[in-house]
């Protein structure tokens, strides 16, 4: 028997924050598919000026920002509902660095790499994952100059495996907010705004998540972002 138009049950269930982003993630990865997909056609078929194939550009590349961007809202989500029985396996940090290394974005910044192979027990889709969103957060910043130059250090020390990422950038910082998720070491409570904000947002919680410590330094033209597996 069909249900009455004002039946009391409701058609769409009320969602907690984590179902919220399940949802979300899901719908507009649809819509980001079809997107990716046109773009792919139009570059295969169409002849472009040399200012229509620059405006393509940035739609493929901004389209590849946001799909990543969901996936990594997407993955905190399932870990956090998953942790501690998410899987672990033999990781190479340095491999994994240099994987998450995006082709497109290295005309404009270039990614410098130091330090010897280290090897962690961990989740790979989590490490990589969680590089890869920092690796964005510091493409997506303003640069200080062009190149816009980032510096990746990766050392074992007494208290743990460290990654350090350096950049000169600005960073947008929105006023008034008590950033609780996102450390920064200056005289005013400031939050990091923008897609930058929320990728080290994103990073600083799945770092949480594992048991890893993550923290910003933004001194006045230089962003650091110091990160401990441990």
């Amino acid at each position: 028997m069909q249900q009455p138009m004002n039946s009391n049950k409701p058609l769409i269930a009320s969602t907690n924050i984590r179902q919220f982003i399940f949802l979300a993630s899901h719908g507009l990865r649809n819509s980001l598919t079809a997107i990716n997909w046109s773009y792919g056609r139009l570059k295969k078929v169409e002849e472009h000026t040399e200012a229509g194939q620059m405006y393509l550009d940035q739609i493929g590349l901004n389209t590849k920002r946001l799909t990543q961007m969901l996936s990594t809202i997407f993955l905190l989500s399932r870990i956090q509902n998953e942790h501690p029985n998410i899987s672990v396996e033999p990781c190479q940090v340095l491999k994994e660095l240099q994987n998450a290394v995006v082709d497109e974005e290295m005309e404009n910044s270039p990614v410098h790499i130091k330090g010897e192979e280290y090897e962690i027990s961990t989740n790979k889709e989590v490490l990589s994952t969680l590089l890869s969103a920092l690796l964005l957060a510091f493409y997506a910043m303003d640069p200080i100059s062009e190149p816009h130059d980032i510096y990746i250090t990766v050392e074992q020390l007494d208290t743990g495996l460290h990654i350090h990422f350096e950049s000169k950038a600005y960073l947008q910082l929105l006023r008034n907010f008590n950033p609780d998720n996102l450390t920064i070491k200056s005289d005013t409570n400031q939050l990091v705004g923008g897609t930058p904000g929320l990728l080290l947002s994103l990073a600083k919680d799945i770092s949480s998540t594992m048991g890893w410590s993550m923290n910003l330094e933004n001194q006045g033209q230089q962003v650091e972002v110091h990160l401990q597996l441990s």
